[in-house]
């Protein structure tokens, strides 16, 4: 699966999970799309931290609050 990652009023990606961290500035509250979703929705969204797949690798890591993307 494939995330992008919506950071400083840009999507970003698309990652693999190994990748996710590679970004500067990543943390559990980053918004994350995941690959089988389009983006469109607002719900298509989430703070990394509340997907299963990519929680475990940011661990406690700090990260930016989410602030969600006005458009798309």
């Amino acid at each position: 699966m494939h995330y992008w990652i919506y950071q400083d009023s840009r999507i970003l990606g698309p990652f693999a999970r190994e990748d996710v961290l590679s970004v500067p500035g990543v943390g559990q509250g980053s918004l994350v799309c995941e690959g089988s979703a389009s983006g469109a929705a607002d719900n298509d969204w989430k703070p990394l931290g509340s997907i299963p797949d990519l929680a475990g690798i940011v661990g406690s890591r700090a990260g930016s609050t989410a602030v969600f993307p006005a458009e798309i």
